[in-house]
């Protein structure tokens, strides 16, 4: 098994086979560095890929996971474009400095778009009771 975890939550790809393999003209980086990295991964070194965590996404050879856009959000790992990142729903919402997923409004507030950034006030003498 060629798969561990490196203690926080993600998976580790060990590419030893890939160590001994020439590497091919295309996977070199802008660095002169083989990247074998495939999509749905990032691999800081050459030889060890992490999954892609919740909320990133990484297309092939990545060095670091890419965040979704402010009011979206990837909600499984492995994902390898900006495709798989989904708006978050009416009643949530995430800024661009949220590092987890989509949060609910919370009461006195709305927002009834998906795919937003903040939540509304609502309007001086109506009220929000609940969350969303």
């Amino acid at each position: 098994d060629n798969t561990c975890s490196n203690g926080f939550g993600e998976t580790v790809l060990r590419c030893s086979a890939m160590e001994t393999s020439p590497c091919p003209e295309e996977l070199f980086d802008d660095l002169e560095q083989c990247n074998f990295c495939s999509a749905g991964h990032y691999c800081p070194s050459n030889y060890v890929s992490f999954e892609c965590p919740i909320g990133y996404y990484c297309p092939s050879h990545s060095r670091t996971p890419l965040p979704c856009a402010a009011g979206t959000w990837a909600p499984n790992t492995t994902s390898k474009s900006a495709d798989e990142c989904i708006p978050c729903a009416a009643g949530s919402y995430r800024d661009s400095s949220m590092l987890s997923g989509c949060q609910t409004c919370l009461a006195g507030y709305y927002q009834s778009a998906a795919g937003e950034t903040s939540c509304d006030r609502c309007d001086y003498g109506s009220y929000q009771n609940g969350t969303g």
